[in-house]
Parts: structure tokens; C-alpha cells; sequence
């Protein structure tokens, strides 16, 4: 009886464990046709695969529920719709953005903690902090949109960083999230 018992918790373990309910998005069939619809659209800069290689490094640190609506929106708007070189799919981002639930606001003052004391502010005034991160929250913060846990690796990384020179917050956001700040967080 113990064995049928054991067999009988683990199947049920078993198909618990094999619930589609939540599982990921397709990454990578989200990731081609976005590509493909930029290459139709003329909006590719470089090679389908090079986009393919960026949208997966990208989408598995957002949050699935937006790279889904991004991927819904990019395949149902037509090429005029989504526009064309830098401004392709910003409909798309404004669309989807509803779906960005991220709380950065700790990253945010950690970001500009660093910022401040990278220029020689080691105790801002609480006007000093708040205008920078009016600032940071200002440049169009689509760091909502990725994963909780990517945006603590971010902070992490910027709250152990030693050196300003270069600026830690620049390379912590491109190293972990992949974006380019250029002079962004000087």
C-alpha cells in the first residue's frame, strides 16, 4: 500500500510540476518575429540573427508579461504603424508599458547616491537626492520593465562598485541590463 501511496504523490508532484499555467513566453519565436517584422519594415540595423541575439539578452531580464505585449503588438501594427530606424515600435512601448510593474525607486536612489558622491557629494541635501532622481525618473525609466530580481543585481553591483571613474552606475546598467547610458548618470 505505502508503494502505491508513493507512486500516487509523486505523479501528482509530477504533474504539478508540468503545469503550462506559467510558464515563460517563447523567448525566441517572440525574439524572430520581432526581427523579422523590423526587416520587413526596413528598420533593421544589422542582420535578423545579430537582432535575434539583442532581443534575447534583453528579454530574459523583462518581465514576461510585457515582452509578450510587445510581441503582440509589433506582429498586429502594420510597418507605417510602427515607424521606422530609432523610432520603430515606440507605439509598441507605449502600449505595453501598462504591463511594467517593476518598483525601481530603490535602484533609483541608489543610482544617484553613487552619482552625487562620484561628484565629490558625500552628503547630499534631500533637494540635491530628489532632483536626481526627478532626473533618472525622467529619462524615460524603462527600467520597469525589466525583472525585480535583475534591477536588485543592478543595484547590487552599483552599491559595490569602488571606483567612479568609469561611471559605476553606466557600466552596472550596461553590464547587467544591456543599455548604453552614454552620458546618462554623469
Amino acid at each position: 500500500m505505502k508503494i502505491i501511496y508513493t507512486f500516487l504523490v509523486v505523479s501528482l508532484f509530477l504533474i504539478s510540476c508540468d503545469d503550462n499555467s506559467t510558464s515563460s513566453p517563447d523567448y525566441e519565436s517572440i525574439c524572430s518575429d520581432i526581427c523579422t517584422k523590423e526587416s520587413e519594415c526596413s528598420a533593421l540595423d544589422g542582420t535578423i540573427e545579430e537582432c535575434e541575439v539583442e532581443c534575447l539578452d534583453f528579454s530574459k531580464n523583462m518581465l514576461d508579461d510585457f515582452i509578450e505585449a510587445i510581441g503582440d503588438c509589433t506582429m498586429e501594427k502594420t510597418c507605417e504603424e510602427l515607424g521606422s530606424g530609432d523610432e520603430f515600435s515606440d507605439v509598441c512601448y507605449q502600449e505595453s508599458v501598462e504591463s511594467c510593474t517593476t518598483d525601481v525607486d530603490s535602484y533609483v536612489e541608489t543610482a544617484c547616491l553613487k552619482i552625487l558622491e562620484c561628484n565629490g557629494n558625500d552628503d547630499p541635501t534631500a533637494q540635491e537626492l530628489a532632483e536626481c532622481e526627478g532626473q533618472l525618473h525622467g529619462d524615460g525609466n524603462i527600467f520597469i520593465c525589466f525583472t525585480q530580481e535583475t534591477i536588485n543585481a543592478v543595484e547590487d553591483c552599483i552599491t559595490n562598485s569602488t571606483s567612479c571613474n568609469p561611471n559605476p552606475v553606466n557600466i552596472c546598467v550596461e553590464d547587467i541590463l544591456g543599455i548604453d547610458m552614454g552620458n546618462s548618470g554623469n
